[in-house]
């Protein structure tokens, strides 16, 4: 090794410390590259990522079954999807570089712009439309009634907003339509309402004015059969009875009549009642034969309804089954079933049945399927029955089989109508 005296040794020493620094920093700069390059890597991955998902956002617009817009802060469209291009009529490239407000109304154009710049300062989800009329302008210049959704987003790194955009044409057509019958049901149920009234009116004068003289034929009848029944022969004796059957007859169909007319209007308090208690008690009410049996069958609830009315459906329709059975040892079991919303109550009988063609007359006013004068009803029963029936949101229905019997079913909500009514008695 040669000395590195005087200035030699100098250059030499220098020459070496330069070549440490070289080293170091060519290593320095070796590792900065790497982490340059890595970075440059994910950087070009990032990237990579973010036209795969803009790519993935522009095909799912694209086949979006609502109308998709897109449009930068200046309003100007920038992407579309072919919703949109067949909803308003217009080639895409007639709708990209264009104001939004080309899909819009005339009339709602010269507003828009501040609206638009207030969403921009306020940049956050909402649906445009709800509840009011928004009105998009085609192509061909017809107007088409649409919903807007608004949802801000970043695209290529810029602000932008999206406008989901819908047809409610069809919708709103389907609106006006039911508000069209809901005037309409309202106008039906004021003019049935005031039928009622008149209907109950009518009753009220049949009741109080004609039932007064018809009371005076009765007695004048009844005092000719009493001071004269020795003195007449057997065919005017056998008129008298029949006037005084005829009356007592008129008088029970005027009843009828009051009764069905109150039957569904008149409001009454719902109570607590224990149906097995009250069918027993109907039951011994209505006196039926003693070769006959009635029973019940099985369990029975307490129901939420108006005593009063529900005795007067048990009464009408076990006393129709007696009246009906065409056969003095027949049976009539009374059962219920529990539903999920209702309870539904059957009255069965084996006797002699009703015609299929029969079933929607017998529910008819003073319709009966046997000459009155045999049968001894005025036929209003059933009818006043279904009333009460579907005033406290129930049905009623029958099944038969001709010589087998006849089953009548009714239900009872669990839950009361918010409305209930009432009825006056009948005798069936």
């Amino acid at each position: 090794q040669m000395p590195r005296n005087g200035e030699f040794g100098q250059v030499t020493n220098a020459f070496e410390r330069l070549a440490v620094t070289v080293t170091e920093r060519t290593a320095s700069l070796r590792a900065e590259n790497m982490a340059r390059a890595k970075v440059e890597d994910e950087l070009r991955d990032q990237m990579d990522r973010v036209r795969e998902a803009e790519e993935r956002f522009r095909l799912l617009v694209e086949v979006c079954p609502s109308g998709v817009c897109v449009v930068d802060e200046s309003g100007t469209i920038i992407l579309v999807n072919r919703t949109v291009d067949d909803l308003f009529g217009y080639e895409r490239d007639e709708l990209l570089g264009h104001p939004v407000e080309t899909l819009m109304a005339e009339r709602l154009r010269e507003g828009h712009e501040s609206l638009r710049l207030a969403f921009m300062q306020d940049r956050s989800r909402r649906l445009m439309g709800a509840g009011r009329d928004l009105v998009g302008r085609r192509k061909d210049g017809t107007e088409v009634a649409v919903e807007v959704g608004l949802c801000p987003l970043t695209l290529d790194g810029t602000p932008v907003v999206m406008a989901s955009i819908v047809d409610v044409t069809e919708r709103r057509r389907e609106r006006a339509k039911l508000a069209q019958y809901a005037s309409r049901l309202e106008d039906t149920n004021a003019e049935l309402a005031r039928t009622n009234a008149e209907l109950e009116k009518f009753a009220y004068v049949v009741s109080h004015d004609i039932k007064a003289p018809l009371r005076g034929i009765s007695s004048v009848a009844t005092w000719i059969a009493e001071d004269f029944g020795t003195v007449v022969d057997d065919e005017a004796r056998e008129n008298l009875d029949l006037m005084l059957e005829r009356t007592s007859r008129l008088g029970r169909l005027i009843d009828g009549i009051l009764a069905y007319s109150r039957a569904g209007r008149a409001e009454h308090a719902s109570e607590r009642v224990t149906t097995g208690s009250l069918i027993s008690d109907v039951i011994s009410s209505v006196a039926p034969p003693e070769e006959m049996s009635v029973r019940l069958f099985g369990d029975f609830p307490t129901v939420s309804y108006n005593e009063t009315q529900l005795r007067q459906i048990f009464q009408n329709l076990i006393d129709n089954a007696i009246k009906h059975l065409g056969r003095p040892d027949g049976e009539i079991v009374i059962t219920c079933e529990e539903g999920d919303d209702e309870w539904c109550f059957f009255i069965r009988d084996n006797g002699v049945g009703i015609p299929e063609r029969h079933f929607e007359r017998i529910f008819e006013l003073f319709q009966t399927l046997r000459p009155k004068d045999k049968s001894g009803t005025t036929g209003a029963g059933l009818a006043i029955t279904r009333r009460i029936v579907e005033a406290n949101g129930g049905t009623i229905r029958v099944s038969s089989t001709e010589g087998k019997g006849t089953v009548f079913s009714f239900t009872i909500p669990k839950v009361r109508p918010p409305v209930p009514a009432g009825a006056a008695e009948d005798d069936g």
